[in-house]
């Protein structure tokens, strides 16, 4: 079993792996509904990156995705942004791995 800065690193490679973005798309969706713990995670240390697979999906992809969740709850979005990601990670960052507080 490997720890969850393991986990999180090898989820990050194999996202950087895919080159679609729906697909990374729905890998993320699928890491939510086996380990959200992870799956928040992962977006929290990698905002810049992870931010637009969630909330921009490519031009046309939202048709083509009716229900991306393998776990058959209904799809939920919510509006997060920023700086409320960088909030968040600075809460529940263990002690030393504290993001930069940004100002508006």
């Amino acid at each position: 079993m490997h720890n969850q800065d393991e986990q999180a690193a090898r989820v990050l490679d194999n996202l950087r792996k895919l080159a679609d973005p729906l697909e990374k798309f729905v890998a993320l969706n699928a890491l939510h509904d086996r380990n959200e713990a992870l799956f928040f995670r992962v977006v929290c240390d990698n905002v810049d990156e992870i931010q637009p697979l969630i909330y921009t999906l490519p031009s046309g992809s939202r048709a083509s995705v009716s229900d991306t969740s393998s776990s058959g709850r209904a799809a939920c979005s919510s509006a997060l942004t920023t700086a409320d990601a960088l909030r968040m990670s600075s809460q529940l960052a263990p002690e030393g791995r504290h993001h930069r507080r940004h100002r508006r």
